[in-house]
């Protein structure tokens, strides 16, 4: 099966509340997408269920996810991106990565949906 890491904007560099939980929202929304068409996704979107699930006085740090977050994305099969990611925070990075491994990017939902007969 094609493993497929879910990238785009988590956190902007203007932080506002209500567009995160937007950012949120679209990033899940795509890989349950991508997940009910028979792709294996990889989520960071929903790396927020590991805090609230934490005991008081428990934490995880922002590098800690970084590091979750690029180790996924080096074994994926494709890297995509969703629209919007120009303003996060740690897209650049993984961009890199996804170049220096030679990892096919492919920008927005849509045009990946478009190519997914190209994609096996």
């Amino acid at each position: 099966m094609i493993r497929v890491y879910v990238g785009g904007c988590y956190i902007s560099n203007a932080f506002n509340a209500i567009k995160l939980f937007d950012n949120i929202r679209k990033g899940i929304k795509a890989a349950s997408t991508l997940l009910t068409m028979g792709y294996l996704p990889y989520c960071p979107f929903l790396d927020f269920m590991f805090l609230l699930s934490m005991n008081d006085g428990e934490s995880i740090s922002i590098e800690t996810f970084r590091k979750l977050s690029l180790a996924w994305l080096e074994v994926s099969d494709y890297f995509l991106v969703l629209d919007g990611y120009e303003e996060s925070i740690g897209i650049v990075d993984e961009i890199k990565l996804a170049e220096y491994k030679r990892i096919p990017i492919i920008y927005g939902l849509q045009t990946f949906l478009n190519t997914e007969e190209g994609l096996t």
